[in-house]
């Protein structure tokens, strides 16, 4: 079902597609801003909490409608895939939301943005999708690009140089995502319903949280 019934399946592809882009810019800012005041895991707890409630009203609507099984989806066919492709995007998520916290905004953003060259290696690697050798001059400047970022000055003025957990951080969640990218790919690959992958990703993401907020030693976040 379209969201928007009155425009073409290709009108519509077009305005999620830009707008996708700027939900994300919008949650950096706001993850940014909270980081002053809330821990990375209660960030992605709150996150993840908010994702699969949407995902949640999404399914029970879905199910209203007659569009979607309920008891299908209470099946999965391959559920190992699933809590891996749960497991890794919300290690991404931690990752970013830490990488937030020590990095301005605009570094974060353009370090966790190597996820897409990541990803198409690790999907040929992994999947067998194609790779031609046009692709990689691309990767290469955009990686020279992500170093040249890395090495640089932080912006805030003087000589500081950058945090180099926070640029470790943000290579590790452009990692990370790169793996739930094609963990994605996988699944639909192998005919997992696009809205049990969202909702699992959410629920690993709670339950990951829920357990360093509540039961982990200490009440220390880790910045330094």
């Amino acid at each position: 079902h379209p969201w928007w019934p009155m425009l073409s399946p290709a009108r519509e592809a077009l305005i999620l597609r830009f707008t996708a882009p700027l939900l994300f810019a919008l949650t950096a800012s706001a993850t940014k801003g909270a980081s002053a005041a809330f821990s990375t895991f209660e960030i992605t707890l709150l996150r993840s909490s908010l994702n699969l409630c949407m995902t949640i009203a999404l399914l029970l609507s879905s199910a209203m409608r007659g569009s979607m099984s309920v008891t299908k989806l209470l099946r999965p066919g391959h559920p190992l895939l699933l809590l891996t492709r749960g497991v890794v995007g919300s290690l991404a998520i931690v990752c970013y939301t830490e990488s937030l916290a020590r990095l301005p905004l605009t570094i974060a953003l353009t370090i966790s943005r190597l996820h897409p060259f990541l990803g198409g290696l690790l999907s040929a690697a992994l999947l067998g999708e194609p790779f031609r050798a046009s692709q990689l001059p691309p990767i290469v400047i955009g990686m020279a690009g992500v170093c040249l970022v890395a090495t640089s000055k932080d912006s805030g003025g003087g000589d500081k140089t950058l945090s180099a957990v926070g640029v470790a951080l943000a290579l590790a969640a452009a990692a990370f995502t790169a793996a739930a990218f094609t963990a994605v790919r996988a699944l639909h690959k192998r005919g997992e319903q696009p809205i049990l992958v969202i909702l699992a990703f959410s629920f690993v993401g709670c339950v990951m949280s829920a357990i360093k907020i509540f039961w982990a030693e200490g009440g220390d976040d880790g910045r330094s």
